[in-house]
């Protein structure tokens, strides 16, 4: 479906909120590096430019998670479900935010290697558009798919298994407690990607299954293991069946990206 004007506005009102205060962080963040390291004499050093591309990826990546939360936090606040042609829309619009990189200026500083600092911001930016860019996808696509379950569909059911360690001489577990105690949940990445290779196994063509392991295999990297699921979620979105089934334990993988 289409978004009206009234709802495409709503949404981007609430992500020009969220960009500002990003830029400004960057900004601050920018400065506070600068003046760290000039204290330092280390105004002018491979250190300073490192460290304020960091800064620019980190932003990056916190700018796409911004827009996409955008999207999906109004989205569900209407009760509008992301369809296909919905789904095309917000990508188009994440497209076209993806080049932040590109925009980025080095710090005005003099430097012997000029040419090496300018292909340093041009290929680590670059890359880390096109990582926040996958990423953003990804969960427009989630959130997709379990829009299209029917509700009443066992097939699709998501079953949920808690699996609760208490240590301690006075270790306890409070399930809906009424002390105000706080429950900690803990995800078992490893056994999550070790279901979707199973699923893999069961049901993909040998380039998903490859594409699975290799997910597995990145762990406990997080750089590493989100561009490894990002490339097997491209691989296995071809099969609804497949996807329908992997779709909880990819909630909590993301989860513990942070994406």
């Amino acid at each position: 479906m289409q978004l009206s004007n009234e709802v495409q506005q709503l949404i981007r009102s609430t992500i020009a909120v969220k960009e500002e205060q990003l830029i400004r962080q960057l900004q601050e963040e920018r400065r506070d590096i600068a003046a760290r390291l000039a204290a330092k004499g280390l105004v002018s050093s491979s250190t300073r430019i490192h460290q304020d591309i960091d800064a620019i990826e980190s932003f990056i990546t916190k700018r796409m998670a911004a827009h996409v939360d955008s999207y999906l936090d109004v989205l569900l606040q209407l009760g509008i479900k992301v369809d296909l042609l919905l789904e095309a829309e917000i990508v188009r619009d994440l497209e076209g935010i993806a080049n932040s990189g590109r925009h980025a200026v080095p710090p005005a500083i003099s430097m012997s290697n000029q040419k090496s600092m300018l292909e340093a911001y041009k290929v680590r930016l670059g890359q880390a558009d096109k990582q926040a860019l996958a990423h953003g996808k990804n969960r427009v696509r989630l959130v997709r798919l379990k829009d299209a379950q029917p509700p009443d569909s066992p097939q699709l059911a998501v079953v949920h298994n808690h699996s609760y360690t208490a240590k301690g001489s006075n270790a306890r577990i409070n399930v809906d407690s009424t002390d105000n105690s706080s429950n900690v949940v803990r995800i078992d990445v490893p056994e999550m990607l070790d279901l979707i290779v199973q699923l893999s196994k069961a049901q993909g063509s040998p380039e998903i299954q490859q594409a699975a392991g290799e997910a597995k295999a990145a762990y406990p990297d997080k750089s590493v293991t989100a561009t490894k699921i990002a490339a097997w979620v491209s691989l296995a979105s071809s099969s609804a069946h497949l996807m329908h089934q992997a779709l909880p334990y990819l909630t909590d993988i993301y989860h513990w990206l942070g994406i």
